[in-house]
């Protein structure tokens, strides 16, 4: 029964992505939606996915980029301070690979129906933040910016502080 609840979100997540005309694939086993979506900054991969055991639908945006070992301290560094005070999502990074990403999760553990606008918020502002900051990190690994300079940067941008208004390209 879980495990129709979970396609479930997927699909109803599938619907939203058709009513924006977007393009997606399924991953190969069918648990994953993945969009691949331009932005000012970047091209990202965007993978939704559910957990079954307690009824989360997750959101990842990668970054286009993979941290070098010798820029992993630095990088951790950015994440801790890009995350701070943030209210909806985060940034993760995996270690083993130098993989970033933002994460956004909503908990539909009581809810019995899926609007597809609830996705909107959700994938919106993940998409929207892995764009904003993608500047910071290649200010980092690729300039000669530390972290509290990059995300003061980009946190004092003015038009960054403007509501983002981001086009979406398909790739």
């Amino acid at each position: 029964m879980e495990n129709n609840k979970n396609i479930s979100l997927l699909e109803n997540f599938e619907s939203y992505l058709i009513s924006e005309k977007l393009d997606y694939q399924w991953g190969s086993d069918k648990e994953l939606l993945i969009v691949v979506l331009s932005g000012k900054n970047g091209t990202y991969r965007l993978i939704a996915k559910t957990r079954n055991k307690d009824n989360f639908f997750i959101l990842y945006s990668t970054c286009p980029i993979i941290v070098p070992k010798n820029k992993i301290s630095t990088i951790s560094e950015f994440i801790n301070r890009a995350n701070y005070n943030m209210l909806t999502g985060k940034f993760e990074f995996n270690y083993d690979d130098g993989e970033i990403f933002f994460t956004t999760t909503l908990n539909f553990e009581k809810i019995e129906l899926y609007d597809t606008s609830i996705f909107e918020h959700l994938f919106r502002l993940n998409f929207i933040m892995m764009d904003k900051y993608l500047p910071a990190v290649m200010e980092i690994l690729y300039g000669n910016k530390t972290p509290k300079e990059a995300i003061a940067d980009i946190e004092n941008n003015k038009k960054n502080k403007e509501k983002a208004n981001h086009d979406i390209c398909l790739n």
